[in-house]
């Protein structure tokens, strides 16, 4: 019986499958039109936006929530269909749809942020060598540093595409690499006396934050997904051990458990948003807390 009837999820997978390959093939971009480039999370959004400008409209695949348990909705995909660049980097959800959607759009660009720089593992505060080597982590851009190549690399497949918007482009890109080097100045000094501390985080999304600042992200997630009691107390013995001051959260992701954690160390819980399109305002407000909290008592 279930071979003849698919699913109902089955079904709409290929009712949307359908729409695209239909969009895809009858939707063809203006002349003059802005040059539409795909991300996966908001705080791209904001990187992309701020090179492109007028002539790139950005359109986010993943608008908010676990990016772990994200599927896009129909419209959204839909949305996408006559992009012509997708700027990855390589969080969960893409793994199966940016495949998905070169299928059904085979003339969209790539541009693989992993591919600059390099990456790093994601952290694992369990093991004796604190990353471990199964999962890269694609929050590069949490790295303002870091951050000025990816902004050099969208300038460059920008102007790939467009080559009429150069001088646009360009300037636009220095004006954003302006505000990234401004940033790096403000919150080198307030982390540099933090130096060797500890960044408690239930989702490890901060990593590369922390390792140009010289900190050590400890997050309570095990492997994607909550600890068991033993983990758990591990983890909050070495976060009194190194003395936290506070506990980020990233919305989506064990807000229960992370309170209960906070309360028991008698830290307070900041959300802060890697994913966030209020990019600088979230990495100042991650700092923020990390000056003016105390340590655990």
């Amino acid at each position: 019986m279930n071979a003849l009837f698919p699913s109902m999820r089955t079904r709409l997978r290929r009712l949307v499958r359908l729409v695209i390959l239909l969009l895809a093939l009858f939707v063809t971009p203006a002349a003059g039109a802005p040059l539409r480039v795909a991300v996966g999370v908001p705080a791209l959004q904001t990187l992309v936006s701020g090179v492109g400008g007028e002539r790139v409209e950005t359109l986010v695949l993943h608008g908010g929530g676990d990016p772990h348990a994200f599927e896009p909705s129909a419209r959204r995909i839909a949305a996408l269909a006559d992009a012509q660049l997708y700027v990855l980097a390589g969080l969960p959800f893409e793994t199966s749809w940016v495949p998905r959607l070169r299928a059904i759009n085979p003339k969209l660009d790539i541009l693989d942020l992993r591919q600059i720089g390099g990456t790093r593992m994601t952290d694992d505060s369990l093991t004796t060598n604190h990353r471990h080597g199964g999962s890269p982590d694609p929050h590069v851009w949490t790295d303002p540093v870091r951050a000025l190549q990816l902004i050099a690399a969208i300038e460059d497949r920008l102007i790939t595409l467009d080559p009429d918007g150069t001088a646009h482009y360009r300037e636009r890109s220095e004006r954003v690499s302006q505000d990234l080097r401004a940033l790096d100045a403000e919150i080198a000094p307030v982390l540099a006396p933090l130096r060797g501390g500890v960044l408690l985080v239930f989702h490890p999304g901060w990593g590369y934050l922390a390792d140009r600042y010289g900190l050590r992200q400890i997050p309570i997630e095990v492997g994607g997904r909550e600890p068991s009691a033993a983990q758990l107390q591990r983890v909050m013995d070495l976060a009194r051990q190194r003395g936290a001051r506070a506990l980020f959260l990233q919305p989506g992701h064990g807000d229960r458990l992370a309170r209960q954690v906070a309360r028991e160390l008698s830290i307070p819980v900041i959300i802060a948003d890697p994913l966030a399109a209020d990019y600088f305002g979230s990495i100042r407000t991650l700092v923020r807390a990390l000056q003016t909290a105390p340590e655990i008592p």
